[in-house]
């Protein structure tokens, strides 16, 4: 049975609000990331537009939460949350910078797909307006994906000024390896609650099946991933 957020007990309010203040610092981590990518010397037309739209989704998805936290009164972390400078983000590998291209693609493809763990969990639980929002945020991200896989091709078949195929292979496994950092919001995890049916996956078993979507995403490309 699916609830208004506005019909929630204080202990759910209490939880779903730290849970959005997370996820949002997640997407302002995202544009912050990729802010200084879409106008980088060298690279095309065609790459500062792709990097530009994943841009302008991470600040909507960030301000769609920011409006989420307006309604429900918490001006604190509404101010908190907006405007989210680079460096001051809760999980760490958005506050380091993306050095290469091949860092962006690979941003793209692998962090991603673990942030979008974390938002079919919220899109399951039975919060009307919060499920809406995660199922909104997820298909922007299967976007993102699908420029990350493109741009790996762009790169390996000589059509781009940036990246090589040993900086995608290095880019992947530092990515890769933040994992346990991401998924469930790594050592900030907030823990399940039943009431909500919102119940995050076993750590192990998340990491293998995510495992087992990067490989059918990179095969074909026949990089070493490490994996």
């Amino acid at each position: 049975m699916t609830k208004s957020i506005k019909d929630l007990s204080t202990d759910e309010l209490d939880y779903i609000q730290r849970i959005l203040y997370l996820q949002g610092d997640v997407e302002y981590g995202f544009y912050n990331l990729y802010l200084e990518w879409q106008s980088k010397d060298n690279t095309s037309s065609e790459q500062r537009w792709r990097t530009a739209r994943m841009v302008t989704d991470e600040v909507g998805h960030g301000l769609q939460i920011v409006r989420l936290f307006k309604q429900i009164g918490n001006t604190d972390l509404q101010k908190k949350l907006e405007n989210k400078p680079f460096g001051s983000h809760e999980i760490g590998v958005f506050n380091r910078k993306l050095e290469t291209w091949d860092d962006v693609v690979m941003v793209a493809t692998v962090l991603s797909q673990i942030d979008s763990i974390n938002l079919r969990v919220m899109e399951n639980c039975n919060i009307t307006e919060i499920s809406e929002l995660a199922r909104n945020f997820l298909l922007q991200e299967t976007l993102h994906l699908d420029f990350g896989v493109n741009s790996v091709e762009e790169i390996l078949k000589g059509d781009s000024l940036l990246g090589s195929r040993e900086g995608l292979e290095k880019s992947f496994r530092k990515y890769y390896s933040a994992f346990e950092e991401l998924f469930a919001y790594g050592s900030l995890n907030p823990g399940s609650m039943e009431s909500l049916n919102y119940k995050f996956g076993n750590v192990e078993e998340e990491k293998s099946a995510f495992t087992q979507l990067m490989r059918q995403s990179l095969e074909r490309f026949e990089l070493d991933l490490g994996i």
